[in-house]
Formats: C-alpha cells, sequence, structure tokens
C-alpha cells in the first residue's frame, strides 16, 4: 500500500478484512441477530473490555470514512472511481467529527463515559445483518442529530474541497 494511502486508510483496511469475515459469518445465519451485533462490537472494542470509549468509536468513523466517502462522492459523481483528494477530504472530515459522534453517541445512552454492548441495545432487538446493526445504532442518536451531522459533514467536505 502506498504510504499516502498507509497513514489516512490503514484502520479501514484492517476493518475491511474484520467486516468481510463478519458479514460471511451473519450470512450463514446460524449466529443470529444478537451474535453478528456482538461480533460488529467486538471489532470495534479494540481494548476488549466489552465497553465503547470516545477513542474507540472515533476510530471506527475514520475505518467507515473510506467506505462511506467513497460511496458518497461515487454516487454524487456518477462514477465508481474517486479520486485520492476525495477520499483524503472524507479522511479529514471523519477525523473532526470522529470524536464529536462519539461524545455525543456515548451520552444518549450512558453516563460515565463508556457504551457497552448491554446498554447500546437497551430497549431494542437487533436487526439483521451489519446494516442492521448501523441502523440500531444511529435510531439511538437524538432526534435531528444524524442529519446534523450530516449535513455538518457534507459543508465540511466542500468547505475543504
Amino acid at each position: 500500500m502506498p504510504a499516502a494511502l498507509s497513514l489516512m486508510f490503514a484502520e479501514s483496511v484492517a476493518a475491511f478484512r474484520d467486516i468481510r469475515e463478519i458479514e460471511q459469518r451473519c450470512a450463514t445465519g446460524k449466529s443470529g441477530a444478537a451474535r453478528c451485533v456482538a461480533l460488529a462490537f467486538d471489532l470495534i472494542d479494540v481494548s476488549g473490555d466489552g465497553r465503547f470509549s470516545k477513542a474507540e468509536l472515533s476510530r471506527a468513523v475514520r475505518a467507515a470514512s473510506l467506505f462511506v466517502g467513497h460511496r458518497v462522492v461515487a454516487e454524487r459523481e456518477r462514477d465508481p472511481w474517486v479520486s485520492l483528494e476525495s477520499l483524503s477530504v472524507a479522511w479529514v472530515s471523519a477525523s473532526l467529527i470522529g470524536p464529536f459522534l462519539a461524545t455525543n453517541l456515548i451520552a444518549s445512552f450512558d453516563g460515565d463515559g463508556l457504551l457497552s454492548l448491554k446498554e447500546l441495545m437497551q430497549d431494542r432487538s437487533p436487526e439483521q445483518g451489519l446494516q442492521g446493526v448501523a441502523a440500531g445504532v444511529a435510531a439511538g442518536l437524538p432526534p435531528g442529530m444524524t442529519s446534523g451531522l450530516m449535513s455538518f459533514a457534507n459543508g465540511l467536505v466542500e468547505l475543504l474541497r
């Protein structure tokens, strides 16, 4: 991997390998929705303590920036080839937004600064697959926060371009 890409997207590449494995294990139907959620949780829980810290959630946002940035730009430009510049803007945006998102996500579920799987899944049953996990987490954010974050991210991307 070229050095410029390695610096920004090493987390994304590492997460991609793990996500593929999780998707395969979840697709078999043997794991069940709850097990898929636990596998995805373990991917983000780098420390292995059973709780998300602000740093772990920020890292997950940065790791997702490659995939989300590619998809947003590719759909907007109707071209699957996305420039390194556009992906770099997505990474910078995620690096700036990640700590803010992590702090607010944790605060919306818990008051001790860490977020456990039990706290994350309280009052909701897991949906199937990784997209269901992401939808469940997004549903737990305070009203208007998701659209506000997306508007902020879009404005930041345009400003950085």
